[in-house]
């Protein structure tokens, strides 16, 4: 059985290494995550927060402004990997009036490291009780929660781990101008030969107008020549 200090460090590397793997994909523009992803971090935000989330993308197609909601907390979330001033205000602008019937309390969850200052419209603000140091969450503040955790949650975080992440690192990798992903199967394939062997006759001999003759070299002459 695995230990507290296991776990926790194994969840440490594997977070930081998505981390790196989004800090990439923002250089290169690409904001868009699926709704595995979505479904990903819902679950561990559940297990660690004890809460009841539900993709709402999924009854209703880009749920404007919200990715998950807990009705019976009515507690609601964007998770974005962008983490800018902008992004937030935007977030907010677009939470209709029913969401914000329901959800008493709106959190931004920033997949990779939020930043040390934001600027958050005064309406917006003052509309939804919302300040970046209560709001806003990032997989810092998440890892300090977890850390935190009894050992049965983490036994929990650890299976979805073990079962999931894999699949959420190939989901956000950056993909190169081909389309292609850095650990598709196709990268590991041997390529086709361009050309044919040169060095097949020495194993087989000079042809004649029978084929082959049986002409024996040797291993050393092979690699010599």
């Amino acid at each position: 059985m695995l230990t507290r200090g296991v776990i926790i460090g194994k969840i440490v590397d594997d977070f930081a290494s998505l981390s790196q793997e989004i800090e990439m994909r923002n250089k290169l523009g690409q904001f868009d995550l699926s709704k595995f992803c979505e479904d990903f971090f819902k679950e561990v935000l559940n297990i660690t927060y004890n809460l009841n989330l539900s993709n709402l993308n999924k009854t209703r197609s880009n749920f404007p402004g919200l990715d998950l909601g807990d009705n019976k907390n009515k507690i609601a979330y964007q998770v974005t990997s962008q983490y800018s001033s902008n992004k937030i205000n935007e977030t907010l602008r677009k939470i209709g009036k029913d969401q914000a019937e329901i959800y008493k309390k709106i959190l931004v969850f920033i997949i990779g490291q939020k930043q040390g200052k934001y600027s958050i419209e005064a309406d917006l603000s003052k509309t939804y009780d919302f300040t970046p140091r209560e709001n806003i969450q990032d997989i810092n503040s998440l890892l300090r929660e977890i850390v935190l955790l009894d050992s049965d949650k983490l036994d929990i975080l650890n299976t979805l781990f073990h079962r999931e992440f894999r699949k959420v690192k190939i989901e956000l990798e950056p993909i190169d101008s081909s389309g292609n992903f850095e650990s598709s199967y196709f990268n590991t394939l041997e390529k086709k030969p361009s050309e044919p062997p040169k060095n097949g006759v020495k194993f087989l001999g000079k042809k004649s107008e029978k084929g082959y003759e049986n002409e024996k070299i040797s291993w050393l002459d092979c690699i010599i020549n």
